[in-house]
Parts: structure tokens; C-alpha cells; sequence
């Protein structure tokens, strides 16, 4: 895939062509991976992150030893949709 990516995807175009490539990162020596440390030659990079702050509410649905947890989770819906 990566060889792939250098020698056609790079090549087609000319200097002004612009390719957006949007992926997640699943290993330390993936494409994206090696796309965002700069390791391949004639690629910039931009990282966004997905997740910008996790939710102040995580306890309410990750609470295993609620054993209404579904009952919880609903009501909860229902309180903060009125």
C-alpha cells in the first residue's frame, strides 16, 4: 500500500495537483502514520483530531454495576430533551 501510494498516487498530476487523504491512524507504521510524520517525500500534513473533549456525562453510560442502566440512560434522554 505504500509503495503504492509513493510510486502511482504521488506521481499523477503535476505540482500544483492537490490530493486529500482522510484516514485514521491503526498502527505506528501504517500510511497515515507515515503520511503525517512526513515520511514520505512531497507530502504536507494537517492532523485533526476527532475527538476534542470526551463528555463531562461519561460515568452515566459507562456505569457496568447499574444494573437499570438502560432505564437510567432513557430518563436521562428524556430530562435533557425538554
Amino acid at each position: 500500500m505504500k509503495s503504492t501510494f509513493r510510486d502511482v498516487v504521488i506521481s499523477i498530476g503535476t505540482r500544483e495537483t492537490n490530493t486529500h487523504v482522510v484516514g485514521t491512524i491503526l498502527h505506528k507504521e501504517d500510511l497515515m502514520s507515515d503520511l503525517l510524520k512526513g515520511r514520505i517525500p512531497g507530502v504536507r500534513s494537517i492532523k485533526n483530531e476527532a475527538i476534542i473533549q470526551w463528555s463531562e456525562r461519561e460515568k452515566q453510560y459507562t456505569n457496568l454495576s447499574d444494573r437499570d442502566r438502560i432505564d437510567t440512560a432513557l430518563s436521562f434522554l428524556i430530562q435533557i430533551k425538554r
